[in-house]
């Protein structure tokens, strides 16, 4: 058996490193690759910005905020900032009764053509 690590819609085998988000395989560069799956393997935990460093190739501040701004655009994902410690993924589900709600008010607006 593979041993997976599932973050809300991102997903990765331990062994192979391979990413997915919702089923579908991310293809990301080394950079990215790695600062996302550090993320998930201490999810629910910040990962410190010197933990972050690592992964670049000239680490400095803006080359990890560009990294960061790219992962959470592209995924689609809120990865959040700790001030003076890292990074964290935020990942919330929605409560059955929200997800109601808000399928009734768009429902209403929009009616069938929101499907």
């Amino acid at each position: 058996l593979r041993e997976k690590l599932k973050v809300g819609g991102l997903e990765t085998d331990l062994a192979t490193e391979e990413l997915f988000n919702h089923s579908k395989p991310l293809h990301l560069g080394e950079v990215q690759k790695n600062i996302l799956l550090s993320l998930m393997k201490n999810h629910p935990n910040p990962v410190t910005k010197d933990e972050l460093m690592l992964f670049l190739e000239k680490p400095n501040d803006l080359a990890l905020r560009v990294n960061i701004a790219k992962l959470k655009k592209n995924l689609r994902i809120n990865i959040q900032n700790i001030r003076g410690v890292g990074y964290k993924i935020i990942w919330k589900r929605i409560a059955y009764q929200e997800f109601y709600t808000l399928f009734h008010r768009y429902w209403a607006l929009f009616g069938s053509d929101f499907l």
